[in-house]
């Protein structure tokens, strides 16, 4: 799987050390949720949008029947590996993102429109069909996929990382066209991906205005790129960030020892400590860094706001509550992910339930 992120789908099994990151820069946000124990999905957040002709687009967090082991968050829409690896999608439909192709499925991502996922067979579908002047989805068989804003990357099968997307010609930054080499995880984020390599050691390519695509020496065991900056895990469990952040310690590890994951949103990142606690740096203006006091088995943050499962298998939610995304239900959930302007998780019982701003939509249990 690829380091969970924003687009990016999440094994519902995966509870190893990571980070995750949060590159979408659109409004509002998405979160999923997931249980363990039957493996249907619940949503939260904005269930619609006012497009340009005035009509509200309404779904994303009108989730399907089934049961799921993969979520991919996007913009407008969501998608999910069913139990049968099938695809099924909802929401906005404006370029057929919720068209997903007919097959089976190992992993999943999701950026602001187009989807691909990694067949059974390990070859690459992504749909809808790309636009003009969008590099082609590249041949060969892959074993890991990541999301960016509006472009993919991959590890092939031998370890060496494509890239391909649309990127505007004056936002060009090299966002597809990742470094030659062998690397063991990629994670795109919204204009630069970073990638760590066989000795631990990490590469990121594209935008680096503010530094975020030049990682500091030194070996690591997780990495995410966000928005203006990125973040990795060294193996004794330290931080270490770089470049661009309100009250970030730039350049120096920090709380050596204390982290077992770290989450990345657009200007602001949360860690899980050994201990169980919370903390956060960065940007404050929505309360971001405001985590609240407790034990927490996972954590994941969205552009501006953040959610941790509690010990008891509850969520708690802190920043931006905006699109009601930090207004999760009390429901039980393992597994909690973010994405863009709605929610989706997986309850204990064969129903998925969605909710979501209730002046975009319906929102509730499905039967």
């Amino acid at each position: 799987m690829a380091s969970p992120s924003v687009g990016a789908a999440t094994n519902l099994t995966n509870r190893t050390r990571h980070l995750a990151c949060s590159p979408q820069s659109q409004p509002g946000t998405v979160m999923c949720a997931g249980s363990s124990t039957d493996r249907t999905v619940r949503c939260w957040g904005s269930n619609g949008f006012e497009g340009h002709d005035g009509i509200i687009r309404t779904g994303q967090v009108n989730a399907p029947k089934g049961t799921f082991i993969d979520i991919a968050t996007g913009i407008y829409h969501s998608c999910g590996i069913g139990t049968d690896r099938a695809i099924v999608c909802w929401g906005y439909n404006s370029e057929g993102q919720i068209d997903s192709p007919e097959g089976t499925f190992l992993d999943i991502a999701t950026s602001n429109i187009r989807s691909c996922g990694i067949r059974t067979d390990r070859t690459i579908a992504c749909w809808p069909d790309a636009s003009p002047g969008e590099a082609d989805v590249p041949e060969g068989t892959f074993a890991s996929i990541s999301a960016g804003n509006s472009y993919f990357c991959a590890i092939d099968t031998s370890n060496a990382v494509k890239c391909w997307g649309w990127v505007w010609t004056h936002d060009d930054h090299g966002q597809t066209s990742p470094p030659e080499g062998t690397f063991t995880a990629v994670s795109a984020g919204a204009g630069h991906s970073c990638g760590i390599r066989p000795d631990s050691t990490i590469v990121c390519w594209g935008k680096n205005g503010f530094g975020q695509s030049s990682p500091p020496e030194g070996t690591f065991i997780a990495v995410a790129p966000a928005a203006n900056f990125s973040c990795g895990i060294r193996g004794g469990g330290s931080i270490h960030c770089w470049n661009w952040a309100n009250n970030l310690p730039e350049g120096v590890d920090w709380h050596v020892g204390e982290y077992s994951a770290a989450a990345a949103g657009q200007y602001h990142s949360c860690g899980l400590k050994t201990d169980g606690s919370i903390g956060c740096w960065g940007g404050n203006w929505d309360g971001q860094l405001e985590a609240p006091k407790g034990l927490f088995s996972a954590i994941t943050a969205g552009r501006l706001h953040s959610c941790g499962i509690r010990i008891d298998d509850t969520v708690a939610c802190w920043g931006s509550n905006r699109w009601m995304q930090s207004d999760p239900p009390s429901t039980k959930f393992t597994a909690v992910f973010a994405g863009a302007d709605h929610t989706c998780g997986l309850e204990p019982a064969t129903t998925i339930y969605c909710w979501g701003d209730t002046r975009f939509g319906l929102s509730g249990r499905k039967p």
